[in-house]
C-alpha cells in the first residue's frame, strides 16, 4: 500500500541525475511491513519477494 499526496507527489529522478526518490510519498506498506516511514526507507525492511 502506497500512501501519498496527490497535490505534492512528484518523481524527482532524471536522466542526468538518476534515480532519486519521489516527494509526498511518506509510506509504503509491503506485506504488512513499513518500508518507508515519514519520507524515508526502513534500514533492514525487505518484506517483498522477488520470483
Amino acid at each position: 500500500m502506497t500512501v501519498f499526496d496527490a497535490a505534492t507527489a512528484r518523481d524527482t529522478g532524471t536522466y542526468q541525475t538518476g534515480p532519486k526518490f519521489s516527494t509526498g510519498i511518506p509510506y509504503v506498506i509491503v506485506g504488512g511491513v513499513e518500508v518507508v516511514r515519514e519520507g524515508k526507507t526502513v534500514e533492514g525492511a525487505f518484506p517483498g519477494r522477488a520470483e
